[in-house]
Order: structure tokens, then C-alpha cells, then sequence
């Protein structure tokens, strides 16, 4: 009887044990859970703000790439290359040459030439002409 209360015993103390070893196999497993959780808590705080204003840009430039579409697509292809056509049929030697004649227009002349073609008279210029066909008309009807 002795050898099977030690038995008996050694088994209890043996099932203590995987009692024991289970519980803190429970206890690991309730740990590295808890730890896992926590780790995917920490990394949505951290990545649902980011991926909140990320997918505020991607929309942001979405909307610049289709106004950019319909700008592209409002562009006429024939005007366009008509436009193309004219600019190389611009002779670019011409229009320096002109800018330099202007360049070297005397402003304040030309300005001064004005004036002095507002000074002049011009119903009184129209009326000389006028008087001058008269007498004009008066000879020629005279000599006939």
C-alpha cells in the first residue's frame, strides 16, 4: 500500500505540475495575445492617420489628373497643328529687323509731328479747297 500512496502521490505531484505548466502555457498564450492586440492598436493609430491624409493626396491629384484629362481632351488637335504651322511660317529675321527700325524712331518727334498736325485747321484748309474749286469751276465755265 505504501508504493501506491507514493504512487499515488507522485502522480498527484505530476499532475500539479501539468496543472501548473498549462496554466502558465494559458497565462503565455493570454500575454502574447494581449501583446499582438496591442501591437495592432498602436500600429492602426499610427497608420490610419497616415493612410487617412495619403488617400486625401491620392484623391487631391486624382482630381488634378482629370482636370488635366479634360484640359487635354479639350485640346483641338487640327487647330493646333494649324497654329504650329503659322508659328514656323513666321520669318523671326523680319520682325527684329522691325523692332530695331522702331527702336530707333524718335519718339518725341513723331509726338512733336503730331501736335502740329492737331494745330492744323483742317475746315478752314476744307473750306480753302472748297473756295479754290469755285473759282476753278467760275474759269473753266469762263473759258469754256
Amino acid at each position: 500500500m505504501d508504493e501506491n500512496k507514493e504512487l499515488l502521490n507522485e502522480i498527484n505531484e505530476r499532475l500539479k505540475r501539468i496543472e501548473a505548466y498549462q496554466k502558465a502555457q494559458k497565462i503565455q498564450k493570454i500575454v502574447i495575445l494581449s501583446i499582438l492586440i496591442l501591437a495592432i492598436v498602436v500600429l492602426l493609430v499610427i497608420l490610419v492617420p497616415k493612410i487617412h491624409a495619403f488617400n486625401e493626396k491620392y484623391d487631391q491629384l486624382m482630381a488634378e489628373a482629370d482636370k488635366l484629362t479634360e484640359f487635354v481632351d479639350s485640346i483641338d488637335l487640327e487647330t493646333l497643328s494649324s497654329d504650329i504651322k503659322t508659328i514656323e511660317s513666321i520669318d523671326f529675321n523680319t520682325i527684329a529687323k522691325d523692332i530695331e527700325i522702331v527702336s530707333k524712331i524718335d519718339f518725341e518727334k513723331v509726338t512733336d509731328d503730331i501736335k502740329k498736325l492737331e494745330a492744323i485747321d483742317f475746315e478752314g484748309v476744307a473750306t480753302a479747297i472748297e473756295k479754290v474749286q469755285s473759282v476753278i469751276n467760275k474759269m473753266s465755265n469762263f473759258l469754256g
